[in-house]
């Protein structure tokens, strides 16, 4: 889905691009290695790559780097051909992986969306950040407390207002609340929550729409400052309340028409959790939407895919 962008993109000088799942947010990853427990194993960044010539000292400490963050959101640790899926076919973002580092060690604290996102923006943990719920943050003698962090220190403030760069924000931020948007980014374009959507007489997808605001970025940037660009993928998202979940661009639909998605061998095992894992857990209510018998298992995962 992200081939015209990643055209672009390498054909951008002195260009760091990252590829990052939206709850990785530890700072303790290594290039190497396969992940030591489960939680490791949940959530982790993707590949990170410099295309261009950035190998010797004195280019690298002249110019910044320029920087593409892709943020895709709601992925599987494994949803990556180069994490070794046998079935997903994902064949830029695995170049992406070879060409520069896999982070096989990067895990997750809190596998929320918005509560990563704000890891993400701000360099904490929950526990510093407290951004607990989607618009609300946490509540306190009932009170809605918003969001807490300062804002003028957030990675799109301290990279514009302190490094130089040219700021932009592309797809999902996923706050539901301003960080200052507008005067800490100088592009912002903010799409998330569904999967089709008709914008002036044009029938888009979302991963389309992602891509093309960031391509607006990227051809209008200045070319006298380095630039730094989130793009937040919504697409691996479901729309929650849409029974079909998923819905691939029509060009993805037969990517995986003739494969057969493996069943996890840990299908029956919610059964031996602790009597405190209820049926009424939102993870197994969002299990029953999409994976409790074959058939949906099969078309759901296809569609993720």
């Amino acid at each position: 889905d992200t081939n015209q962008l990643l055209d672009q993109l390498y054909n951008v000088p002195l260009l760091d691009a990252v590829i990052r799942d939206t709850s990785s947010s530890s700072s303790n990853s290594i290039p190497s290695g396969k992940p030591r427990n489960a939680l490791q194993k949940r959530k982790m960044m993707k590949a990170t790559i410099i295309p261009t010539d950035v190998n010797t000292q004195e280019s690298s400490s002249k110019k910044p780097l320029n920087i593409v963050l892709f943020y895709a959101d709601d992925w599987r640790f494994d949803t990556l051909g180069a994490a070794g899926n046998p079935v997903v076919k994902t064949p830029v973002l695995d170049q992406l992986a070879k060409d520069g580092m896999l982070f096989r060690e990067n895990c997750v604290t809190t596998s929320i969306c918005w509560i990563s996102r704000a890891t993400l923006y701000t360099g904490m943990y929950l526990a510093r950040h407290k951004f607990e719920m989607l618009g609300a943050g946490r509540t306190v003698n009932g009170v809605k407390m918003l969001w807490e962090p300062p804002k003028n220190e957030t990675i799109y403030a301290l990279l514009k207002h302190h490094a130089g760069y040219h700021v932009g924000h592309a797809g999902k931020l996923g706050l539901w609340l301003d960080i200052d948007n507008h005067k800490n980014m100088d592009f912002f374009v903010n799409e998330d929550g569904w999967h089709y959507s008709e914008r002036k007489g044009k029938l888009w997808h979302i991963t389309e729409k992602n891509t093309h605001d960031a391509m607006i970025f990227l051809k209008a940037r200045p070319r006298t400052k380095p630039f730094f660009l989130n793009v937040g993928y919504f697409a691996t998202h479901a729309v929650d309340k849409n029974p079909l979940q998923y819905l691939p661009q029509n060009q993805s639909m037969s990517l995986y028409a003739n494969d057969t998605i493996p069943i996890p061998l840990t299908v029956d095992a919610y059964g031996k959790m602790p009597y405190f894992f209820g049926q009424n857990n939102e993870g197994r209510t969002r299990w029953r939407w999409r994976f409790d018998e074959p058939t949906k298992h099969q078309s759901m995962m296809k569609n993720y895919y």
